[in-house]
């Protein structure tokens, strides 16, 4: 037994290494404002501390401390420093606006020699924020005064920004407004509302639809717990968040998501079930009731908002039933959203992920770029982007304000790792935005450019792909292979290699367009004096039905078309993002080929390649089937084969599918996959259709 004493208050302790601690009386002292729970987390923090002292960095490497031990002590010296912020933080709360450390205060003896508030809220901060990167707080732990986890760091965080004003009298926001509309623009904050609201569930699970408990997810992606618009304390929640987000931004706009939000839970909550009966919403066939119950979510919120002079910003998913009047909508999921906001009537902001996502990869060779998300978006599809669009008429066109690209942060680390994936295609976007589309135009742009020298001057980190080699090639049934077209800014010299080799001054220099006919590893490079700019590299795996004719028998989904039917012979893999130009995606209809095998040796298999990232509802075949003909219009089916259903469990990633046959030569190949369509029950999208993406149909 361990005895801690401090004036009139003594607490016990039964194992000095144990983190469970616990307190048998306390009292105040001189200054009677200061409370148990202050007291008991001084008290946590002095006997971990005196435990921790013991546990010094040279013990921890000792053999003899197993690794589960050394772990467990690792996060108790953490969650030392986050109680110990916690502490600090109620004592501020506590203390008004004057100074709490005096010198005949013992408890001073545990608090950081700061002497004012404003001080005391810097070491806070500084703590805190060093705890939100902090390794050993990242598994969800539990003690007796809640949570001691990075989510719990980071609401404390926030509530302590939130706060700032109170505490020293610095409203930080009002600094950052400031600072921003002095540089003329408008910070638009958006809650994201109903769905991605784990975090909010977690602290307040009365919201959700089954009452948790709920986790704050340590993964990225879309959960089905989302708030219940059945209960009307969901809507006393969000108004009082949003009074308070009001209060902070001066904003006309108010974003409030609406997307991915899976309506699983509604359809089988009692509460909103009943609310769907209360508001006599009902499946129209185009849309659910549910969707129509998000409706009202968004339109009740919309109201609230106009009251107070704001007005609200949806992603597109808002349309998915009836968007108020008033609402601007923001595409993302390409620009069909977009288009069909504007035809109703409604403000547009065009974001389409398939130009303007700038957290995705400036280059296909992502080993060599800074971890990232995925996709696939140079800098030259960000130009292409033309936000005119001729389905619109003049009056409907005028709804379209302007384009806006996305940088999202997961899995940005720093300020240098930012600016590299925001520059240099934030030219190319202000162009889009800005420029006259008789005066826009690629080849100027790209060969009048000199943004890279302000760049280098600011001291910024910019992408210098447009200073290497543009690479284009295309199948040629003629030659039976690819030809690849090179270009680069300036017209600098372009050397080449078909041996995997890096390109040197002494290696072949590109004069005209290079033909592969087998498989090889091609690599160009822009030779530039005093800049060492990346390597063009392809990798190309050559089969039996490489650089033949293919002809598509039904429509693949238009945004995901890309080079269309002569990608899937290039003989080029496309790697795991589907998003990247190499892959052709299908959802409406199968993919359903035919190609001609003309002069080709005998074969019997072929092997579609398709991707699964069911995350983002993409699933491979359910079905692949073989049909062949010697005439081109009568086939006879040579093989089919059912695909087994993906379970949850099952691993994402680029996935082979082989047909074998009895060997032919049949002159024309037909290949069908068919989409999975439901997608099972398991996932959060049951009930969609899947989509489907294949790069390459391999033929042995």
């Amino acid at each position: 037994m361990q005895e801690f004493t401090t004036d009139e208050v003594t607490f016990t302790q039964s194992d000095p290494g144990c983190p469970e601690l616990s307190y048998n009386t306390y009292s105040t002292l001189n200054n009677p404002i200061i409370s148990g729970l202050y007291y008991r987390l001084l008290f946590t923090i002095t006997m971990c501390n005196d435990y921790l002292k013991q546990t010094t960095d040279e013990r921890l490497n000792d053999r003899g401390v197993d690794d589960a031990l050394r772990a467990n002590i690792q996060y108790y010296r953490s969650e030392t420093r986050f109680l110990r912020a916690l502490m600090y933080y109620h004592a501020m709360d506590m203390f008004g606006n004057t100074p709490f450390i005096t010198e005949n205060d013992p408890i001073g003896t545990y608090l950081p020699p700061q002497r004012s508030r404003a001080e005391l809220y810097s070491f806070i901060e500084s703590e805190l924020l060093e705890l939100s990167d902090d390794p050993h707080m990242t598994e969800p732990r539990q003690n007796e005064y809640g949570r001691a986890d990075k989510a719990a760091v980071w609401m404390l965080l926030s509530r302590l920004y939130l706060n700032a004003e109170v505490y020293i009298q610095t409203p930080k926001y009002d600094e950052c407004m400031k600072y921003a509309a002095d540089r003329g623009v408008t910070v638009i904050p958006e809650i994201d509302l109903p769905g991605h609201m784990l975090a909010a569930l977690t602290a307040y699970p009365e919201l959700g639809c089954t009452g948790g408990p709920y986790e704050v997810w340590g993964r990225w992606g879309v959960a089905d717990d989302v708030l219940c618009p059945g209960r009307e304390k969901t809507f006393e929640f969000l108004e009082g968040v949003l009074t308070e987000v009001m209060e902070l931004f001066p904003s006309e706009y108010i974003h409030i998501g609406g997307d991915e939000c899976p309506k699983v839970r509604w359809e089988k909550c009692p509460r909103c079930q009943a609310k769907i009966r209360q508001l006599g919403l009902k499946d129209d066939g185009e849309h659910t009731a549910e969707h129509y119950l998000q409706s009202y979510v968004t339109d009740r919120i919309g109201k609230f908002l106009a009251q107070h002079g704001r007005r609200i910003i949806g992603w597109d998913e808002i349309l998915e039933g009836r968007a108020p009047s008033d609402a601007v909508v923001m595409s993302w999921r390409g620009s069909e959203g977009g288009i069909a906001a504007a035809k109703l009537g409604h403000d547009v902001i065009m974001t389409p992920n398939s130009h303007f996502y700038f957290d995705y990869y400036q280059s296909l060779d992502t080993d060599a770029e800074p971890f990232g998300i995925g996709g696939y978006i140079p800098m030259e599809q960000v130009y292409s982007y033309d936000p005119a669009f001729p389905e619109l008429t003049p009056e409907q066109q005028k709804h379209i304000l302007g384009v806006q690209a996305n940088l999202w942060t997961e899995y940005v680390l720093s300020d240098e790792h930012l600016e590299y994936m925001l520059l240099p295609r934030l030219a190319a976007l202000s162009e889009v935005q800005w420029c006259q589309p008789e005066t826009k135009d690629w080849n100027r742009f790209i060969g009048s450019f000199r943004m890279d020298e302000i760049y280098s001057q600011m001291g910024y980190e910019f992408a210098k792909h447009i200073f290497g080699v543009t690479a284009s090639y295309a199948v040629d049934p003629e030659k039976g292979g690819v030809v690849m077209t090179l270009t680069t800014q300036g017209g600098a010299p372009i050397r080449y290699t078909l041996d995997g080799s890096d390109p040197t001054a002494s290696s072949p220099l590109y004069k005209a367009p290079v033909t592969i006919g087998e498989s090889c590893t091609f690599k160009a490079a822009a030779l530039r004096e005093g800049m060492q700019t990346p390597v063009y590299t392809r990798k190309f795996d050559f089969n039996k039905a490489t650089g033949r004719r293919i002809a598509l028998n039904a429509a693949p989904t238009l945004k995901y078309t890309y080079g269309g039917a002569s990608l899937l012979v290039d003989g080029y893999r496309g790697g795991p993002v589907y998003s990247n130009g190499a892959w052709i995606g299908f959802l409406n209809e199968p993919l359903d080929v035919t190609i001609d095998m003309q002069g080709a040796k005998p074969y019997s298999a072929v092997i579609v390649e398709s991707l699964v990232e069911k995350g983002e509802w993409v699933f491979p075949p359910s079905s692949v089937g073989v049909y062949l003909s010697d005439d081109g219009s009568e086939f006879t089916e040579a093989a089919l084969m059912s695909v087994p259903q993906e379970t949850a469990g099952s691993p994402d990633g680029v996935k082979p599918f082989k047909v074998l046959f009895p060997e032919t030569s049949a002159r024309y190949l037909r290949v069908v996959a068919r989409t999975v369509d439901p997608i099972p029950a398991w996932h959060g999208a049951a009930g969609q259709k899947a989509h489907m993406f294949v790069d390459e149909i391999i033929v042995e």
